[in-house]
C-alpha cells in the first residue's frame, strides 16, 4: 500500500447541486475509490460527493445573498418584494400550497375549465329552446306596477291594466304597453255604488287596437235601457300578446 502524501492527491470535483438523498454504504458493497460516475463507480466517494455537491448548492445561494444585501437589499427590501407577489391576498391563499389546494392540485387546471366551459349552452342554444320551461332571460318576466300597469311573462301573454274616473258617452283608454301581436280580450267593471241598486250598468268596449280600448256604459233597469251613463269610474283589464 503507498505512503499517504497529502500533496499529491486528486480531488473530487463537487457540483453546486441539491442532493435529493445521500448514499449509505451497506454490507457487501465492494468499497471502490475514483470518480463517482459512472454509475456504481467511486463507492468510496459517493457518499462526500453528495455531501460536497449539497455544501457547494448552499454556498452559492448564501453568497448570492451576501451580494445582494451588499448592493443595498434589506429586510425591508425582502418584505415589500413578497408582499408584491403576495399582493394582498388572504391568508388561505399566500402561499404556492394553498394555491394549489384552491385549484384542486390540478396540473393543468387551465384544460380542465377549458372543457368545461365547452359544455356550456351558447345563447343561441337558449334562444333555440335547448333548456326546459324552468329556465327564463330576465326581460320575458318583465313588468310595471302600480294602479296602472303591466306584466308580460315567458309564453308571450301579456296583462294590462287600469282605471278611469269617468265613464261618458265614449271614453278612450291607452293601454301603458302597446300589444306586438293584439288584444285578445278587454273588459271593464264599473263602480256600482254610484247608482241606485235596482239598476245595472254594463260596459261594452269597441274599437279595441294594439294601443287603445274604448269603452261605453249603458243603464238597464227593470229590463229597460235607460239609456248612457253620463259619469262612473271603472277598472279595465286587457289581455293580449
Amino acid at each position: 500500500m503507498p505512503d499517504f502524501d497529502p500533496d499529491n492527491m486528486t480531488y473530487l470535483v463537487d457540483d453546486p447541486a441539491w442532493e435529493d438523498s445521500i448514499f449509505k454504504l451497506e454490507n457487501g458493497y465492494l468499497p471502490t475509490g475514483g470518480d463517482v460516475t459512472p454509475a456504481g463507480g467511486g463507492t468510496m466517494n459517493r457518499q462526500a460527493q453528495g455531501l460536497a455537491n449539497r455544501t457547494t448548492h448552499n454556498r452559492a445561494a448564501i453568497v448570492a445573498l451576501q451580494q445582494a444585501v451588499a448592493n443595498g437589499l434589506t429586510q425591508a427590501d425582502l418584505d415589500a418584494a413578497i408582499a408584491g407577489l403576495v399582493d394582498g391576498a388572504p391568508g388561505a391563499l399566500d402561499t404556492l400550497k394553498e394555491l394549489g389546494d384552491a385549484f384542486g392540485n390540478d396540473p393543468d387546471f387551465a384544460a380542465t375549465v377549458t372543457q368545461s366551459l365547452a359544455g356550456k349552452l351558447s345563447q343561441a342554444d337558449v334562444d333555440g329552446g335547448a333548456i326546459d320551461g324552468r329556465f327564463y332571460r330576465k326581460d320575458e318576466w318583465s313588468g310595471g306596477f302600480g294602479a296602472t300597469g303591466w306584466q308580460r311573462f315567458p309564453s308571450g301573454l301579456i296583462m294590462q291594466w287600469g282605471a278611469s274616473a269617468t265613464a261618458s258617452n265614449y271614453t278612450y283608454i291607452t293601454f301603458p304597453l302597446a300589444f306586438p301581436n293584439g288584444c285578445r280580450s278587454v273588459t271593464a267593471t264599473h263602480d256600482f255604488v254610484t247608482y241606485a241598486t235596482n239598476l245595472h250598468l254594463v260596459m261594452m268596449a269597441g274599437s279595441i287596437t294594439n294601443t287603445q280600448a274604448v269603452f261605453r256604459g249603458n243603464i238597464n233597469g227593470d229590463g229597460a235601457a235607460l239609456g248612457q251613463l253620463s259619469s262612473a269610474p271603472f277598472w279595465w283589464l286587457a289581455i293580449g300578446d
